[in-house]
């Protein structure tokens, strides 16, 4: 278990200090001091490893939304919870390590399971955040909240794949900022 969690924190650090495509495989198992065998033992490919960052991330969300429940409305939290989510996709993930996930999920090399399923903490995050929302009279009192954040989190797929084809002239906190604006719209008490 030592092992595959030395080749996962020098692969992430590699991944963020000089970009997905531009760390080889032998520069992940020299950093980590192992053998390509050894590499191979507990991961099937460069991607996999990014996959793995994945279900990291959601930890990183609940310590992030835990952070900003205390205080605000739903709609401040809202927003304030999805900008985090694109600040730390932009600053611990990184858009090469994103097109390397995305790319692989198209090529179906790796599985959409874990990412796209219902069960992640981030759709239970949102789910929380909208059910507080219609606690508080903020929302729509009729409003489908596991629904709504099966939106959300689409809406923000779409928001990052745009920022990885679209890079740079896309600006990734903004068109997530934007799109949650929009949805506050259709989901608040009039």
């Amino acid at each position: 278990m030592m092992t595959k969690r030395r080749i996962r924190e020098r692969a992430r650090t590699l991944f963020i200090e000089r970009g997905f495509d531009a760390t080889s495989l032998d520069m992940i198992v020299r950093s980590a001091g192992v053998t390509k065998g050894a590499f191979y033992a507990h991961y099937p490919s460069k991607a996999s490893l990014v996959y793995e960052y994945l279900d990291t991330l959601d930890l990183d969300y609940r310590r992030r939304y835990e952070g900003l429940s205390d205080g605000g409305d739903a709609s401040a939290i809202l927003m304030g919870f999805t900008d985090s989510i694109a600040e730390i996709l932009e600053t611990q993930f990184g858009i090469d390590a994103l097109r390397a996930v995305y790319g692989a999920q198209i090529a179906r090399d790796i599985t959409l399971d874990p990412f796209v399923s219902r069960d992640r903490e981030l759709y239970r995050i949102y789910e929380d955040i909208l059910d507080r929302g219609v606690r508080e009279g903020a929302f729509d009192g009729g409003l489908d909240a596991a629904r709504v954040a099966d939106h959300i989190v689409t809406a923000i797929r779409g928001v990052v794949f745009e920022w990885c084809t679209r890079s740079p002239a896309f600006d990734l906190r903004e068109a997530a900022a934007s799109h949650i604006g929009l949805m506050l719209n259709g989901i608040s008490r009039r």
